[in-house]
């Protein structure tokens, strides 16, 4: 395949890349999150674990309100 999806462009070049993140850290989880449900048990996620979350909390694949089915 002869595409540039997975090139690096210049701004993705200048900031922070996936695999050089850190999960020592924990991110406070803010008041005005998705991630509501977690936010019922935990105060901070690790990156890691904010970053799946996060997403996880998104439904890619459909039209609607941003929020996936399961949460």
């Amino acid at each position: 395949m002869n595409s540039s999806l997975f090139e690096i462009s210049e701004l993705e070049d200048h900031t922070i890349k996936i695999n050089s993140l850190e999960n020592e850290g924990m991110l406070e989880i803010i008041n005005s999150t998705i991630l509501k449900d977690v936010k019922k048990s935990a105060d901070k996620l690790t990156t890691l674990d904010y970053l799946f979350q996060f997403l996880e909390a998104y439904d890619f694949a459909s039209e609607g309100s941003g929020r996936s089915s399961g949460g």
